[in-house]
């Protein structure tokens, strides 16, 4: 007989070591589940803050924008767009390549914006005049 292959003396042994083995294998299944749960409310409460916040940032009445360091915008608001004569957000994005010599009157302000963000992570009270 194979050294792995257990033989149980009588039965209710074997019945024993079955319900260890079934509440065992139950106490994992809840776990599991427990585990995919958590993990579905986690992406409902992240999904339900990623509306939130795209409402937001969708329906300020304020510019806001993403840049890459070089001067192209990545995402832009309604606002800002508007602000600065385009209909939709999209426009902007496909028109304007380089923010500094685009959309700033004076493109050395650009060079303030980068100085800013580098010494302290975030622009803030930093006035700009654009171009119609």
């Amino acid at each position: 007989m194979p050294e792995d292959i257990y033989t149980f003396e009588d039965s209710d042994e074997a019945i024993d070591v079955l319900s260890v083995f079934r509440r065992k294998y139950w106490q994992m299944n809840c776990l599991y589940r427990g585990s995919v749960m958590t993990s579905d409310t986690s992406f409902l409460r992240l999904k339900a803050a990623e509306t939130q916040y795209r409402g937001m940032f969708e329906n300020a009445i304020e510019g806001i924008y993403q840049s890459t360091p070089d001067g192209r915008y990545l995402v832009v608001n309604a606002a800002l767009a508007r602000m600065y004569g385009y209909e939709h957000p999209n426009e902007l994005l496909n028109e304007v390549s380089d923010i500094q010599d685009q959309i700033y009157v004076d493109p050395s302000f650009r060079d303030k914006f980068k100085e800013q963000i580098e010494q302290t992570g975030f622009v803030q009270g930093l006035e700009s005049s654009a171009q119609a």
